[in-house]
């Protein structure tokens, strides 16, 4: 999950509210934290040349019932493949649900900056939808746009 987080870093660094420089200075307890929290559920995708793909849903901590997407991102020879189509069903729709399910979430939101058509459309065809609300970066005042999926059980 490191050395993918950190591809995915170094190739969309906009895509993300963190940076390469950031987190490959994190230890292995971070990375092992990450992965050992059951507020967390992290899904990759594979395809013939390996990993290809990975997103995260995290539960919000002060609303149980709520999740976001987050760390959506998918490897540069597997954009229009269909290979974030089928990381967003695999992860989303088939596993996050059972997964959401379990932890009684029912609702699942994330952000996309927005000037990124092609990621918006993709969660569009997921039956996400914008919500109205938007935040801006503190990092690097990047507006990013929130949309949201309500899960049904």
């Amino acid at each position: 999950m490191r050395d993918l987080r950190l591809r995915a870093l170094v190739d969309a660094p906009a895509s993300f509210g963190s940076s390469y420089e950031r987190e490959v200075a994190f230890s292995d307890d971070v990375w092992i934290e990450r992965l050992a929290t059951h507020a967390n559920a992290t899904f990759i995708c594979e395809a013939d040349q390996g990993v290809c793909g990975m997103v995260t849903i995290v539960r919000e901590p002060q609303q149980d019932s709520l999740g976001w997407l987050v760390g959506m991102w998918v490897a540069p020879s597997e954009r229009g493949t269909g290979a974030a189509d089928a990381l967003i069903d695999a992860a989303l729709i088939d596993a996050a649900l059972a997964w959401a399910e379990h932890e009684q979430i029912g609702v699942v939101r994330l952000l996309v900056t927005e000037d990124n058509d092609r990621a918006a459309s993709v969660y569009r065809r997921h039956s996400f939808s914008e919500n109205g609300g938007s935040v801006v970066r503190g990092t690097d005042g990047t507006t990013e746009v929130v949309m949201e999926r309500v899960l049904t059980h």
